[in-house]
């Protein structure tokens, strides 16, 4: 609990410096990154208990008077639920499809450094098959595959 608060107030002054955290730094911890956010969440939360229990007092109350449940107050039952429960599947897309994003721009970042870096590799390997002496048909080969590779050699 305490280090989730902690974590939270991190997340929070990062946000307020205009750092943009990563998905996976907030999965599942949207409601909390701002205080208007946990106002919010906890707003909708409370009318949606709020009016699904007045549905379920109402129909209790029938039920008490003699009158049975239908298939139609079970559906109201589903339906005021299901409204007053939109915003949170609504959320919870909106943050799947964030953390998508995020998920395929790590990958993209990814695979450039490592194209960088293989490219860095080929030509320090180069430089030096370049500098050393060929010795036999074998370096030889190796040093023309890499001109090949460049289109400087046929």
């Amino acid at each position: 609990q305490a280090n989730t608060i902690s974590y939270i107030k991190v997340v929070r002054l990062h946000i307020g410096k205009r750092h943009v955290p990563t998905a996976s730094n907030i999965l599942g911890m949207e409601k909390f990154l701002t205080i208007q956010l946990t106002e919010e969440y906890k707003l909708r939360r409370a009318n949606l208990m709020k009016e699904v229990m007045n549905q379920v007092r109402w129909q209790r109350m029938t039920a008490a008077r003699g009158n049975p449940l239908d298939d139609k107050s079970m559906d109201l039952l589903a339906k005021i639920a299901t409204e007053n429960s939109k915003w949170a599947r609504e959320r919870a897309r909106a943050a799947a499809l964030f953390l998508e994003q995020d998920q395929e721009t790590e990958i993209k970042i990814r695979l450039e450094l490592e194209r960088q870096s293989m490219k860095i590799r080929h030509e320090y390997d180069d430089v030096h098959l370049a500098q050393r002496p060929v010795t036999d048909s074998l370096d030889a080969t190796l040093l023309c595959e890499r001109r090949r590779d460049r289109g400087q050699c046929h």
